[in-house]
């Protein structure tokens, strides 16, 4: 009677763990379903987000948080005061969650390009936000912010 339960104890436990061997392997085709876009979004959406948040509160620390030290480099907190604070002024407050990924485009083996279309308080129409990412270490390489007001500035 006693091996009876061991041997039931046994089967019982090799059946848990192909049922949880099942359930990775669903995972893993799951995650092999995802687009490009929606892989690449899954890490970029946050970093993106912060940033724009970052400027509205005028925080260079935070915006340059996940920016490669060339990109820190080239746009540095002096560059952020003069260049960036002045066009968040002309289009208003990015509105939160407003941010849809339009496309992904390969730069090179390294480094990848993502344009968002945004929404500000002041801009009827939509913002381009373009971002660079290193892919690698996952870091800003570059960042372009354009739209209509901003058009019309130059």
């Amino acid at each position: 009677m006693r091996s009876n339960r061991i041997i039931l104890i046994i089967i019982i436990a090799l059946m848990f763990s192909s049922l949880i061997g099942c359930n990775s392997e669903n995972e893993q085709v799951n995650d092999n379903m995802k687009t490009p876009e929606e892989t690449v979004s899954s890490w970029t959406d946050e970093i993106v987000e912060n940033f724009l948040i970052s400027i509205d509160k005028k925080d260079y620390e935070s915006f340059s948080k996940d920016f490669s030290e060339s990109m820190k480099s080239h746009l540095n907190e002096k560059m952020f005061k003069e260049q960036v604070l002045p066009i968040s002024e002309l289009i208003g407050e990015y509105i939160k969650g407003s941010k849809k990924l339009l496309t992904t485009e390969e730069v090179d083996e390294n480094n990848i390009k993502l344009i968002y279309s945004s929404d500000y308080s002041n801009e009827k129409n939509e913002v381009i936000v373009t971002t660079v990412f290193d892919k690698d270490n996952q870091l800003i390489e570059g960042l372009f912010i354009n739209s209509e007001k901003i058009q019309n500035m130059q």
